[in-house]
């Protein structure tokens, strides 16, 4: 289905459920669910995924970042977020966006284990204290 589809922008749709979409490499959601992240992980060839105002989302489901191997963009602006996967993010991840997620706590030294290369990344707007790994 829509083998040629390479952008997609999601708008508050909460029982979309998502086919199979392998040409995917721009995916805009918002209004995201749990139900429809969990549908993401399948898109092994997404370049640039963007997640606004999941009100509900306070997580990421368990292995969501595993199969997107080429992720090089990723995009947050979830208010409830509270953590970050356990999980590290791809070898390719190029710009790292977190903004509005007041809830979020720390990143997990985990997610940062394989990435060769981060050019530019973006924290803003946390409302709570925060902490990054510290390397020496």
């Amino acid at each position: 289905m829509f083998p040629l589809l390479f952008v997609l922008n999601i708008d508050h749709c909460p029982k979309l459920e998502l086919p199979c979409l392998p040409s995917l490499k721009n995916l805009y959601v918002r209004g995201c669910n749990n139900e429809l992240l969990r549908s993401i992980s399948g898109f092994c060839g997404l370049t640039t995924l963007t997640l606004y105002g999941g009100n509900e989302i306070t997580s990421f489901p368990d292995g969501m970042l595993r199969n997107l191997t080429c992720l090089q963009n990723l995009v947050v602006y979830l208010p409830k977020l509270k953590e970050l996967p356990i999980e590290p993010f791809g070898l390719v991840m190029e710009h790292l966006t977190i903004d509005d997620c007041n809830e979020l706590e720390s990143l997990p030294e985990q997610i940062w284990e394989g990435l060769q290369f981060l050019p530019t990344m973006k924290i803003e707007m946390f409302a709570r204290r925060y902490s990054t790994p510290h390397h020496t």
